[in-house]
């Protein structure tokens, strides 16, 4: 299945090309049930060439969503329970389960509250593609020393064709998961969970931690400074922004991994430390990009550096240092990251040249 990714002010979508004369069946089904469990989608065509076009408005992907949380055998385990609920779903609806992409990349996370689940895509013109190895392959790529063993053994079974139930034996019997739910218990969980689909979906992350006497302090602190400024806030945010429902404590940029003055300074010479300049009228402080992938969103928890500002998404973008070149990819974020003027399409990769003016929803910066 290849795709690709467009995006306006307001949605995000995933487009494939495809034919759908020959759903049968499943087109009425689709046409007449809410299955909510697949990502939405529409067709059009185009010069009679059929796509289609996937919302997948605050939605992430099931690779990105594992890369910012963390990989676990917990949260593995939770992932094939709920892979497994979803391939259930679609089945009781009768729809053919061949016609399900299982993909790392193609499987979609959506969070609503402190819950979250996983959304699959229909694609009738694909076939065969229940086989977990694309997930199975991931999860051992990106295992730590500690999970490494399990991860190859879940990777070599399931090239053997074994099914979920299996894979989840195998993190029992090899992993300490003894504080996860069973799958009965994932289950009803998982269907008492109630989604609003005409609800704005806007992150897919934790809630955040409870604030500190120091972060009270400085919230207090930040809100005398903030009324000055309140007037030209209020000027630079139009209609097209979508605010964030979840309430949070909005920090300065802060460069979360600091850069030690001591540090051989050859590398800041040889232009291996790039820097975002603020250009905004919040007096914010500037990026320094210190890491080769470097996070950046309004979360204080996983982020290298906070963006403050309540439509900048938790995790809106990442910066991706390659030797001398630097590259910006937006993180499926509600308002956009936008390059020169131009709106980024999810997975769009884009290498930042020196004066780019780099726009995180409402907020400027440029590379210097």
């Amino acid at each position: 299945m290849e795709y690709t990714f467009r995006r306006d002010l307001k949605n995000s979508f995933m487009i494939a090309k495809a034919y759908f004369d020959d759903m049968g069946y499943e087109k009425d089904i689709l046409m007449y049930n809410d299955i909510d469990i697949l990502v939405p989608f529409h067709t059009v065509s185009i010069n009679n060439d059929m796509q289609v076009w996937y919302d997948i408005t605050g939605l992430v992907s099931l690779r990105d969503y594992l890369m910012q949380q963390g990989i676990t055998l917990e949260l593995i385990r939770k992932v094939l329970v709920y892979l497994k609920i979803a391939i259930e779903e679609t089945q009781r609806f009768l729809i053919d389960v061949n016609h399900l992409v299982i993909d790392i990349n193609a499987i979609y996370v959506v969070k609503n509250n402190s819950n979250w689940k996983l959304m699959l895509i229909y694609y009738p013109d694909n076939e065969s593609t229940t086989g977990l190895e694309s997930l199975t392959e991931f999860f051992m790529e990106n295992a730590d020393e500690n999970m490494i063993k399990t991860c190859v053994r879940l990777y070599d079974e399931s090239l053997d064709g074994v099914g979920i139930d299996r894979l989840i034996s195998i993190i029992d019997e090899e992993g300490d998961c003894k504080e996860v739910a069973t799958p009965q218990e994932e289950e009803t969980v998982y269907k008492e969970e109630t989604f609003d689909s005409t609800e704005k979906v806007t992150d897919i992350f934790e809630e955040e931690e409870e604030p500190t006497i120091i972060d009270k302090v400085k919230e207090f602190v930040l809100n005398i400074l903030k009324g000055k400024n309140e007037d030209n806030k209020k000027n630079m945010l139009s209609e097209d922004f979508v605010y964030e429902p979840d309430k949070q404590i909005y920090e300065p940029t802060v460069l979360l991994t600091s850069f030690d003055k001591d540090e051989d300074t050859s590398t800041q010479s040889e232009g291996m430390i790039g820097e975002l300049q603020y250009m905004g009228n919040n007096n914010k402080e500037n990026i320094r990009i210190n890491k080769d992938v470097f996070l950046l969103g309004s979360s204080r928890k996983g982020n290298d550096s906070v963006i403050d500002s309540p439509v900048v998404s938790r995790f809106h973008a990442k910066i991706i240092r390659d030797g001398r070149s630097y590259y910006i990819e937006d993180l499926n974020s509600t308002n956009g990251t936008s390059v020169n003027g131009e709106l980024l399409g999810y997975r769009d990769v884009v290498e930042l040249k020196s004066q780019d003016a780099i726009m995180f929803a409402d907020e400027c910066y440029k590379m210097v």
